[in-house]
């Protein structure tokens, strides 16, 4: 919700308002810090943004303002902290990747890289040091082979089941 207030602030300074703004929750999918939701608790998550998305379409079909929805601000003061303080490191954060014995060279990971970070060598993949972090080739490895450290060894990947990875295929 962040997102929404820095956006609101952008466009005050073009002399543009932000009429409405929402936020709607879904499963997290930041696999150094905790794996993926249960299959339930996702469902849930799904079934509660659906009733808020026809919600939302209802106000813009009608031209409705609406408050910009936020956190609380110690929430988002903390999510700001992080992310300012870890951005500038993305980049070298793919030091951290590694691969174990069940990559099958399938190039997965090389294909959903957004920002074309990783290249296969001698059938491995290897990060170039310019990582945005989104840890696609970790979620979309169809082996588990790609670990971040020690951290994710043992946490369940997520994938939004309406997506494919072809879908994340990047353009050449």
């Amino acid at each position: 919700m962040g997102a929404l207030l820095q956006t609101q602030k952008q466009l005050g300074r073009k002399g543009l308002t932000l009429h409405a703004g929402f936020a709607i929750r879904m499963p997290g999918s930041y696999l150094v810090k905790y794996g993926a939701f249960s299959v339930a608790k996702q469902k849930d998550l799904f079934n509660k943004a659906k009733v808020k998305i026809e919600t939302i379409v209802k106000m813009i079909t009608n031209q409705q303002g609406n408050k910009i929805e936020r956190n609380n601000f110690l929430i988002n003061a903390a999510g700001n902290f992080a992310y300012n303080s870890m951005v500038p490191k993305f980049p070298t954060l793919d030091q951290n990747f590694n691969v174990n014995e069940k990559c099958t060279s399938c190039n997965t990971c090389e294909k959903v890289c957004p920002v074309h970070n990783i290249e296969i060598n001698n059938g491995r993949p290897k990060w170039r040091g310019n990582c945005e972090h989104c840890l696609a080739c970790i979620q979309w490895c169809p082996t588990e082979a790609i670990q971040y450290s020690t951290q994710t060894n043992d946490r369940k990947r997520y994938h939004h089941p309406g997506v494919l990875v072809k879908e994340l295929y990047r353009e050449s």
